[in-house]
C-alpha cells in the first residue's frame, strides 16, 4: 500500500511539473514571437513591412516606421533580431506609443546599443573619438536597417558620382563670376586617405540624392569650401586633434582643405614619401634660380637638417601648396623677387601657427602685430629648430 501511495504521489508531482511547463511555455515564447533568437523577425515585420506606417512626433517630424524586409535581410545585420538594437522596446507593452523627441534623438538612443557588439576598444581612432564626443550617432553615417559592408556601399555611391565628375570639362560658374571645377580625378581620389573608406556624401552632406544634379546655391568657392570643411569635424572631432590643430579650428581662419587638399587628401606616410621626392632634387647644391629682377634664389635644402626640424614631419606642401600639383612641377612659377616670395611664404605661417598660439610665447604677440618683422627672420626657412632647443 505504501509503495502504491509513493508512486501516486510521484505521479502527482510529475503532473504538476508538466502542467507548470505547459503554462509558462507560451509566456517564454511570447517574446520570441516578436523577435526570436534564431533571427526570425517575422512578427515585427508583419506590421513594419507596411509602407504607410509612420509616427508623427511632438516636434512635427514624420518618422517612417517602414522596413523593407528584403533590404534588411541583405544587410550586414540581416541575421540579427530586431531587439538586439531596439533594446528600448518593452515587448509586453508594444505597440504602445513610446515618447520620442525627434528622429535624430531616437537614432542616438538606438545607436548607443552599437557598442554592445562593436566594442569601443576595437574601433579605429577616428571612431573612438566620435563615440567619445557623443555628438554624432552611428546611424547618421552608417544608416539603420540597410547597412552594407563599407566597401560595397562606398563603391556604389562613388561610382555613381564619378560617372559625371570624372569629366574634365565639368564646371560651374558662380554668381561672383568664379569658375568652379567639378572634376575629380578618380585614380587620385581612390589613392587618397579617404579613398575606399568614405563615400562622397559623407563630406558633401548638402547634396540631396533625390534632386541632384539640381543646382545648389553656392556664393563663392571659399564659402562652399568653408561649409564642406565643417563636415571634417564630424569624423575628426576637435577633441581628438592635436593642440596645434585645435588652435587652427578654434580660430577658424584656415580651412582643412587649404593644407590637406579636398579630394586628394594624402595619408601621412604618403606625405613623407612625397617629401623625399622633393628632396631628391633639392638636396643638390646647384646654380641658383635667377629671378626677373636679377635676384639669385637658392633652391638647395639640407635634407638631414630639415628632417630634424618640426616641419620635417609634415611635408613640403604644407607651406609650398602653390606647387602642390607635382604633375606640372618643376614648371617655373612666377616669382618677382626674393623679398616678395619671402613675404608670401612668411604669411603662410599663421595658417597653422594662429595668433592665439603665437601670443603665448614671450614677445611673439608684439612681433606678430609689427609688420616690419617676419617669422623667418628669426626662425629661418628649412632649418628652424624646436622651441627650447639650442
Amino acid at each position: 500500500m505504501g509503495k502504491i501511495f509513493r508512486y501516486f504521489f510521484l505521479g502527482l508531482c510529475l503532473s504538476g511539473v508538466l502542467l507548470g511547463i505547459s503554462f509558462f511555455l507560451p509566456l517564454t515564447f511570447n517574446k520570441s514571437s516578436i523577435a526570436s533568437s534564431s533571427g526570425s523577425n517575422d512578427a515585427c515585420l508583419k506590421c513594419h513591412k507596411l509602407e504607410r506606417l509612420h509616427k508623427v512626433l511632438p516636434n512635427g517630424e514624420k518618422m517612417a516606421l517602414y522596413v523593407d524586409p528584403e533590404k534588411f535581410q541583405a544587410s550586414v545585420h540581416g541575421s540579427m533580431d530586431c531587439l538586439s538594437c531596439h533594446a528600448d522596446l518593452n515587448v509586453k507593452e508594444h505597440p504602445r506609443p513610446m515618447k520620442i523627441a525627434s528622429v535624430r534623438e531616437y537614432k542616438k538612443i538606438v545607436s548607443a546599443n552599437c557598442v554592445n557588439c562593436h566594442a569601443i576598444e576595437s574601433l579605429s581612432p577616428i571612431h573612438k573619438n566620435i563615440v567619445k564626443e557623443n555628438k554624432l550617432s552611428c546611424a547618421e553615417c552608417h544608416g539603420s536597417h540597410y547597412i552594407k559592408p563599407i566597401k560595397e556601399e562606398f563603391d556604389r555611391i562613388a561610382k555613381d558620382c564619378l560617372k559625371c565628375h570624372k569629366l574634365e570639362r565639368l564646371h560651374k560658374v558662380l554668381p561672383n563670376g568664379e569658375k568652379m571645377a567639378l572634376y575629380v580625378d578618380s585614380k587620385k581620389f581612390y589613392d587618397s586617405a579617404h579613398g575606399n573608406k568614405v563615400h562622397c556624401l559623407f563630406c558633401h552632406q548638402d547634396i540631396d540624392k533625390s534632386t541632384h544634379p539640381k543646382p545648389i546655391k553656392i556664393e563663392s568657392r571659399y564659402s562652399y569650401s568653408k561649409g564642406v570643411n565643417q563636415n571634417c569635424l564630424t569624423c575628426h572631432p576637435a577633441s581628438g586633434l592635436s593642440s596645434f590643430h585645435q588652435n587652427i579650428v578654434k580660430e577658424g581662419k584656415t580651412l582643412c582643405s587649404e593644407c590637406h587638399n579636398s579630394h586628394y587628401v594624402k595619408p601621412i606616410k604618403l606625405v613623407r614619401k612625397q617629401t623625399q621626392e622633393c628632396i631628391k632634387c633639392h638636396k643638390v647644391e646647384r646654380l641658383p634660380k635667377v629671378l626677373g629682377n636679377g635676384d639669385k634664389m637658392y633652391l638647395y635644402v639640407n635634407s638631414e637638417k630639415f628632417a630634424k626640424t618640426p616641419h620635417g614631419k609634415i611635408g613640403c606642401f604644407a607651406c609650398h601648396y602653390d606647387i602642390y600639383n607635382t604633375d606640372f612641377h618643376p614648371k617655373p612659377i612666377n616669382i618677382r623677387s626674393i623679398k616678395d616670395y619671402t613675404k608670401e611664404m612668411a604669411s603662410r605661417c599663421t595658417k597653422c601657427h594662429t595668433y592665439e598660439s603665437i601670443s603665448k610665447h614671450p614677445g611673439h604677440a608684439i612681433v606678430a602685430r609689427d609688420k616690419r618683422f617676419m617669422c623667418i627672420d628669426c626662425h629661418g626657412y628649412h632649418t628652424n629648430i624646436p622651441v627650447g632647443v639650442k
